[in-house]
């Protein structure tokens, strides 16, 4: 895996290989990238926000053990 292949989790932090991580686009943008074990979570909350014409995430529910 390149580093072209692979970006940061929005949630946990960890890499992850694009082809494995759930994307969250808004308006073509990439906004959201979610590792295998982030999905794995019973609940994912994705919220957005949009500040000065812009969409951002603000939090997610952790993952549960």
């Amino acid at each position: 895996m390149t580093k072209a292949d692979e970006r940061k989790c929005s949630n946990c932090g960890h890499a992850v290989k694009m082809a494995d991580a759930i994307i969250v686009q808004k308006v073509g943008r990439v906004i959201v990238f979610l590792c295998a074990d982030c999905q794995q979570a019973k609940k994912i909350q994705v919220t957005l926000e949009k500040r000065d014409g812009e969409w951002y995430f603000s939090q997610f529910f952790p993952v549960e053990a």
